[in-house]
């Protein structure tokens, strides 16, 4: 409601008011002539009653509004402000999109985020700004995705802006306006798609890797510019499709690269899988290994033991005897103590597997 319209209401229930009130006042006099001059004075303190609280509830309608009318002026130039804020940062955009470079910039910048994202390493799993020198010219991809098989992938990070930063701004195109249409700019941005498929498609650039499939991935950062350039002519994509180019939006593409993460990721298990087995088969020919060592070491214990047991034997049958009878005639008054015997066995391995083979 505007402020035209509550004052109006406003002066509209002060009248009604005082109407109401002369009314109530006349008729009670018509109704009791009689009443006297005390009479008349409590009804002349009943409308002044009746006026005043009227005057005290006006006054606090007319301070509500004017209250609401500051909010409302603040809240507008709250508004105002933003407006003109989002239109200087919307211009500052479009400036720097208007540039080449700061437009393939932004497209770079998208797409790490996305690889990056999908959950691959730089310098592992991508390779950024790769220059390939070939027969014809010099390339220099923005972004080289190395798969788990070392094939590549080519993703091309222009992007066609051109058509849709001159269209105006919506809401704000004026009636002198030059700019061209919503139309007019999808029309122009699909034509300016086309010739970029067409020029990458030109380039060929999986001719310059060895294992790279036949085709190359056109990155768009937005899924709004694959849109309108649809919109406008719908066999794109299978025009991009005859020229071994596939369009790419943010979803599509990481979808993609989701795909190349587990392919990697595969790879890596398997490759742990038989680094485990390799060093398990390490791990057993080192134990046959030793359990031969034992064994050697085992019989050569036992081969001790008997040599030791038949040396006992020789020694108390034959020099023993000998020294016991010069103890008896008085030679030496102490005996020589008799060795024991060793009668413990060399306990066995029963790694039977391990020791059926011999160490190399």
């Amino acid at each position: 409601m505007s402020t035209e319209a509550i004052t109006v209401a406003v002066l509209a229930t002060i009248c009604g008011a005082v109407i109401a009130a002369v009314s109530v006042l006349i008729i009670t006099r018509n109704r009791e002539p009689d009443a006297g001059p005390t009479g008349g004075r409590a009804e002349s303190e009943l409308v002044a009653a009746s006026l005043t609280e009227l005057a005290r509830r006006v006054d606090a309608v007319a301070q509500g509004q004017a209250n609401a009318q500051m909010q409302l002026s603040e809240q507008l130039r709250a508004v105002t402000d933003g407006n003109l804020a989002v239109q200087r940062d919307t211009g500052r955009l479009a400036e720097a999109l208007n540039h080449t470079g700061q437009r393939g910039r932004w497209g770079e910048v998208q797409l790490r985020r996305i690889v990056e994202v999908a959950g691959l390493t730089r310098g592992v799993h991508f390779t950024e700004q790769l220059r390939i020198v070939g027969d014809d010219a010099t390339i220099k991809p923005d972004m080289v995705i190395t798969l788990s098989d070392d094939r590549t992938i080519v993703i091309d990070a222009k992007v066609p802006l051109d058509a849709l930063l001159a269209q105006p701004v919506q809401g704000h195109r004026s009636a002198d306006s030059t700019g061209p249409s919503a139309a007019e700019a999808a029309a122009q941005h699909a034509a300016a798609v086309g010739a970029h498929i067409d020029q990458l498609a030109s380039k060929g650039y999986w001719r310059q890797f060895a294992n790279a499939p036949e085709f190359v991935v056109l990155f768009l950062p937005a899924e709004s510019l694959l849109g309108q350039a649809l919109s406008s002519d719908p066999g794109l994509l299978e025009r991009a499709f005859s020229r071994n180019v596939v369009l790419a939006t943010p979803t599509t593409l990481l979808a993609l690269l989701r795909t190349v993460s587990l392919g990697w990721r595969d790879r890596d298990v398997a490759e742990n899988a038989a680094a485990i087995h390799e060093i398990g088969r390490e791990l057993h020919d080192r134990l046959r290994a030793m359990n031969s060592h034992l064994v050697r070491l085992g019989s050569s214990l036992g081969a001790a033991t008997d040599n030791y047991n038949k040396l006992v034997g020789s020694y108390e049958a034959r020099v023993l005897v000998s020294s016991r009878r010069m103890a008896d005639l008085g030679v030496s008054p102490e005996p020589i103590e008799s060795p024991q015997q060793v009668d413990r066995l060399i306990r066995q391995t029963s790694g039977v597997a391990l020791t059926s083979t011999e160490p190399p």
